[in-house]
């Protein structure tokens, strides 16, 4: 791997002072588009945790509320008897998943029947109070908002989950808005198109000379001077 990047840093090195300047200057427009892609993808993940969170977290508190629900959760045939209820909070939010948990985290009713009889992690729900964060579920990083049933003793009964999947990083950035990604691709064209005019311009005022010519022609004038005296003593 060091021979490598030995062989590409002597490959540069024989480059043009035109060529390398105009190199080092596309790394840096490439950097600056990619750290307003990252600011971007950050301040849009926030914005979905807090819109999308506290929407979840309305939806679980509705559904908690139910009456069917809050009769029927410890029902054998609870993933039946609640479908409709989790179905309709899921088109309602237009979350991806919402489950009625058992206080361990066990799901007794959920809109993905094949979830039935697995187990989620808890939060803050099952301390009795709703909240709404990050969990992994089936291996998926997905914003989760959980809201308790409680019992008439204050005790967790059952947990109410609807959880959606965080969106790609792509769908990020299209979610940023299109103008973003033009703004890039803008960016970006007039960043290398200045890097090249202003490479041009260096080519064009150091005569076409490239370092080591340049350095040649200062430390021949260096000698040029250091000798004069005796050159003159010489005449």
């Amino acid at each position: 791997m060091s021979e490598r990047w030995t062989v590409a840093l002597r490959t540069f090195g024989r480059r043009s002072l035109a060529g390398q300047f105009l190199a080092f200057q596309l790394v840096v427009v490439v950097v600056v588009l990619g750290a307003v892609g990252v600011v971007s993808v950050a301040q849009s993940t926030n914005e979905f945790r807090d819109v999308r969170g506290t929407r979840m977290l309305a939806t679980a508190e509705n559904l908690a509320s139910t009456p069917i629900v809050r009769d029927r959760y410890t029902d054998p045939v609870a993933a039946q008897v609640l479908a409709p209820e989790v179905d309709r909070a899921v088109a309602l939010s237009g979350a991806e998943l919402a489950e009625i948990l058992g206080p361990g985290g066990s799901v007794r009713a959920s809109s993905d029947p094949s979830r039935v009889g697995a187990t989620m992690s808890l939060g803050a729900a099952e301390t009795g109070r709703a909240w709404f964060g990050d969990a992994d579920i089936d291996g998926v990083r997905s914003l989760v908002a959980q809201v308790p049933i409680l019992g008439s003793d204050g005790q967790v009964r059952a947990i109410v989950s609807v959880s959606e999947a965080y969106p790609s990083w792509w769908d990020l950035l299209g979610g940023a808005g299109e103008r973003l990604l033009l703004y890039l691709g803008l960016g970006a064209a007039l960043g290398m198109l200045a890097s090249w005019l202003l490479s041009r311009r260096i080519k064009r005022h150091t005569r076409g000379l490239e370092i080591a010519e340049i350095a040649g022609l200062a430390d021949h004038r260096e000698a040029l001077l250091h000798s004069i005296r005796e050159g003159v003593v010489a005449v």
